[in-house]
């Protein structure tokens, strides 16, 4: 989890270090999540689990898990991207702590 504050006040080169490693902890994490969901989405298809109150295949519900998490992954690469472009704030031009609200 990135907190602006402590990200700000930081040097250059330290908080670019920190988006990168945030960037990939989001990667790495929702990739687990597109990897195991996809999983599950294929075990709920091939075994043909349907749902409790409506009797309607389960991996239509099960496949927006994976789905959202590549939406992630694109969102959080595309930011990396835009971050790594533009040049860091430095602790004159951060706002004031709570001002990001």
């Amino acid at each position: 989890m990135r907190i602006t504050w402590f990200v700000a006040n930081m040097p250059r080169g330290l908080a670019a270090l920190s988006n990168t490693v945030a960037m990939l902890a989001t990667v790495v994490m929702f990739g687990l999540l597109i990897a195991l969901g996809g999983k599950l989405v294929w075990d709920e298809y091939r075994f043909e689990v349907t749902s409790p109150g409506l009797g309607e295949p389960q991996w239509i519900y099960t496949a927006t898990l994976p789905l959202f998490s590549i939406l992630v992954v694109i969102r959080a690469v595309a930011w990396w991207n835009t971050e790594r472009k533009s040049p860091s704030p430095t602790a004159e031009t951060a706002p004031p702590p709570g001002a990001e609200i």
